[in-house]
């Protein structure tokens, strides 16, 4: 079988040369225009736009109106989260420093907290001299 003159089996219909119509043909606006229409009409046509224009001109003033508050606020709430991190920030540092005195006076305390049997405690005694004291009367 040669397959260099075979036809091929086309795999789809061929497309056509040029695009196909719309199938949704343009809507024709027919717009019949009455030779009636008095001036009275008109105006009347007028007012109801321009009531409807100063209904929505009052709603974006207010709008714009509760925009700015919005904005007031905002700059408040971030004058204030801005306080309230200088304020956690200096509560944090000063925790550090407690954290790290106390480290310090519980480290004190057990070097100098000796618990010794049968030697009592006296009265304005420090660790030296009653270690002195012990040191000389076990000797």
């Amino acid at each position: 079988m040669d397959l260099d003159n075979a036809n091929p089996l086309p795999l789809c219909p061929p497309l056509p040369d040029s695009p196909l119509a719309s199938p949704n043909p343009k809507k024709v606006c027919s717009v019949s225009l009455e030779e009636n229409v008095s001036n009275a009409d008109i105006l009347n046509a007028i007012k109801e736009l321009s009531s409807k224009f100063s209904s929505l001109e009052a709603k974006i003033n207010k709008n714009s109106a509760d925009i700015g508050t919005i904005k007031d606020n905002i700059g408040e709430m971030d004058h204030s989260m801005k306080a309230t991190f200088v304020a956690v920030n200096a509560v944090n540092q000063r925790i550090s420093k407690l954290e790290s005195k106390t480290e310090d006076a519980e480290r004190y305390s057990r070097r100098w907290t000796l618990k010794l049997l049968n030697l009592p405690e006296g009265v304005n005694e420090t660790a030296e001299t009653q270690g002195k004291k012990f040191l000389t009367s076990s000797a």
